[in-house]
């Protein structure tokens, strides 16, 4: 076939229709400010449970530019969840990029730690735009709920994911 005369089909779907999704969730830490902050960008691996391959790692890099992905092996393969944009330990922090998804998605957050009650007062707040579909939405909000109570247990239990998963058995 003559590659100049191959036919290139081009197929818009729903071209204006783009959501965006807000989200915002709050939880108390017992822990005080440093403790939660060390925990949470440090201790990543430990409480954030979504992966995409059993046997992956999950690594934040608190610092602009800094990556948080998921590595599958040594090798550089893996899913870039976002970017650093802002980095001020220990009081927040904000990101941005498709969180591995697949397709036309974009997010972006902050998250704010604020010292409260002896404890620490941990706030988040994103935004998700492009297609987003029922079934992902309800997915995602599930997700980040399950993050946040495996996030409290290891910052004031020092009880990480895979221990959490075992003890629900």
């Amino acid at each position: 076939m003559d590659s100049d005369n191959r036919e290139v089909g081009f197929n818009f779907q729903d071209p204006l229709k783009v959501e965006l999704v807000s989200s915002e969730y709050e939880i108390f830490l017992r822990a005080p400010i440093g403790k939660a902050w060390e925990k949470i960008v440090d201790g990543m691996d430990s409480w954030w449970m979504h992966r995409f391959k059993p046997g992956s790692t999950v690594v934040f890099e608190p610092r602009v530019m800094g990556r948080w992905e998921e590595r599958f092996d040594d090798k550089g393969n893996g899913a870039l969840y976002a970017m650093v944009t802002y980095c001020d330990p220990p009081n927040a922090f904000a990101a941005v990029g498709q969180w591995g998804m697949f397709g036309s998605i974009n997010s972006g957050g902050i998250w704010k730690l604020i010292e409260q009650d002896g404890g620490t007062l941990l706030r988040t707040r994103g935004e998700m735009m492009g297609h987003i579909s029922q079934a992902m939405l309800d997915g995602r909000t599930e997700g980040s709920v399950g993050l946040m109570k495996a996030l409290r247990s290891w910052v004031e239990d020092d009880l990480d994911w895979r221990q959490l998963a075992e003890m629900n058995k």
